[in-house]
């Protein structure tokens, strides 16, 4: 079949989710089967927080890579702006018909509204990262034009890796609960209102939860567990808030 509609793919890390940020080639796949026969994936655009993994990543298609600053310093807007930046480029150079936008942020929303009006056709990509009752998906949802969710099959993980993961996550459970009995209503609802403008948590709230899980596992979190933390707290956070609204 005729190939028309070139794609290119620009890739934020977080998602990827807690598990992994290296972007395989079985990634790259599992979204080409998502995309319609005539469209083919030429390019993608990887945005990372450092470049430890850039040695280990097996893709076959051509990759430009962005180091960008960590999500904890400037709380990503570097990323974004150089995922707008990229994606506005690349719509008026007319090299490409279509954008593959796998990010979980939403403050990409008028970035992509401004490739859509130079006829670019934009699909987001779910995440296991992002739940669809968080207001950034309902956002984004909107936007895209198409919303497709590659499978991806999961590999086994080693039973010395599998009690690693059971302590992080009794860790992460207990410092989430840990907050919410220090904080009183005020907190709660400054939170709430903070990740519904915005990706990632408040600062204090950020540094507290890192601090009280960190005295949980005596260590410090790695930048994977880092992120589940802050991924399962705004998921814990908006489940109260539904039962409050609910009661």
């Amino acid at each position: 079949m005729k190939i028309d509609k070139k794609a290119i793919a620009f890739v934020d890390p977080y998602w990827f989710g807690p598990e992994s940020h290296d972007l395989t080639q079985t990634a790259l796949q599992a979204i080409e089967k998502k995309l319609p026969p005539e469209m083919s994936l030429e390019r993608v655009y990887l945005y990372t927080e450092s470049d430890d993994s850039l040695g280990k990543r097996e893709v076959q298609l051509p990759c430009t890579t962005r180091i960008c600053a960590r999500d904890a310093i400037d709380d990503g807007y570097e990323l974004v702006r150089a995922m707008d930046t990229d994606m506005l480029q690349l719509a008026q150079s007319g090299a490409f018909s279509v954008f593959l936008v796998a990010s979980l942020d939403d403050r990409l929303a008028l970035s992509i509204e401004r490739v859509k009006a130079q006829g670019i056709c934009v699909y987001g990509l779910k995440s296991t990262m992002l739940n669809e009752n968080d207001p950034s998906f309902r956002r984004m949802s909107q936007i895209f034009d198409y919303l497709i969710e590659p499978f991806f099959k999961k590999s086994a993980k080693p039973i010395a890796d599998e009690n690693v993961y059971d302590e992080c996550d009794k860790a992460i459970d207990q410092a989430i609960e840990q907050w919410f009995v220090e904080s009183d209503e005020i907190s709660r609802d400054s939170a709430i209102e903070f990740m519904n403008a915005r990706r990632g948590l408040p600062k204090m709230v950020d540094s507290r939860l890192l601090f009280l899980c960190s005295q949980a596992l005596q260590h410090e979190l790695s930048e994977k567990q880092k992120i589940e933390l802050r991924r399962r707290f705004r998921q814990v956070a908006y489940e109260r808030v539904g039962a409050e609204v609910n009661v």
